[in-house]
């Protein structure tokens, strides 16, 4: 079944390629005689573009305004409010789980060969539950027993603990598995989506993971690597966050993972006081 996120992007890519097809069909003289290129207000090169811009344009809008409004309900029918984003833009999404505070909201970032360099921008779904005060601990949790996601493709070995089926890299072990009571296990395993999740100070946690590395050259290169993860992978240390490759306006997969969020940060401060 196709996720709602890729019906509107299969809606863009088709819409582009009518734009094409109606273009190329009209300036090669193939629609004539029901409309040929001295119909248009502009002549040449120039009248093509904007024969093919304003449609594509227009359409690009359109569906922008669909997708907010799938969030917005989506959102809704997850018992998140919808707050700012103006008229185009994604709105954060709020809300209350076990009396934590929650949101959802969207990022965009470069996710070309070159990280936050690349060429290409995606959106992220960013879920979050408060903590109750911003944390020295922190964990990185996978939603498996192998590499942590978002990890695999640094070029260095961080090693991750395997702690009751999931990947995780972590203040201590001990931390790790007082947090991941039964309750956040089967909550955590609820979501389609969830790759990882960012508990507390997970920023400084990754950071110390990293081997020191000797001379020069090898410096540079735990020096990238440092600073890739501050970008790609830090979270804020008031908060529990897991992170999705696009726009989810599944209202049953949003509910999910704000209440999966919100049980990890419940046993998460739990283990701390203990």
């Amino acid at each position: 079944m196709l996720r709602k996120k890729s019906v509107y992007t299969i809606a863009l890519f088709a819409w582009g390629l009518v734009v094409f097809g109606a273009t190329v069909a009209v300036f090669s003289g193939r629609a004539a005689p029901t409309v040929t290129p001295d119909m248009l207000p502009l002549d040449g090169p120039f009248g093509m573009f904007a024969f093919a811009a304003v449609p594509l344009l227009a359409g690009s809008l359109v569906i922008a305004l669909l997708k907010r409004r799938a969030w917005r309900h989506a959102g809704r029918r997850a018992d998140l409010t919808p707050e700012g984003g103006g008229v185009f833009g994604t709105p954060t999404l709020a809300g209350t789980v076990n009396d934590r505070p929650v949101r959802a909201r969207t990022i965009k970032r470069r996710t070309g060969s070159g990280g936050e360099g690349g060429s290409n921008k995606s959106t992220f779904t960013v879920i979050e539950a408060d903590l109750d005060d911003h944390a020295t601990d922190g964990l990185v949790i996978g939603a498996g027993d192998g590499d942590v996601p978002g990890l695999s493709d640094v070029p260095v070995d961080i090693e991750a603990e395997a702690v009751e089926g999931f990947a995780v890299v972590g203040t201590s072990d001990e931390l790790a598995r007082e947090t991941l009571t039964t309750r956040a296990r089967n909550e955590l395993r609820e979501p389609a989506l969830l790759d990882s999740v960012l508990v507390g100070n997970a920023s400084d946690v990754l950071l110390e993971a990293v081997p020191d590395s000797d001379g020069f050259l090898a410096g540079k290169l735990t020096d990238g690597i440092e600073q890739k993860l501050q970008e790609e992978l830090a979270g804020d240390a008031g908060t529990v966050r897991a992170e999705t490759n696009g726009l989810i306006l599944d209202s049953e997969e949003l509910a999910r993972q704000t209440t999966a969020v919100a049980t990890v940060a419940d046993e998460f401060e739990s283990a701390r006081t203990q």
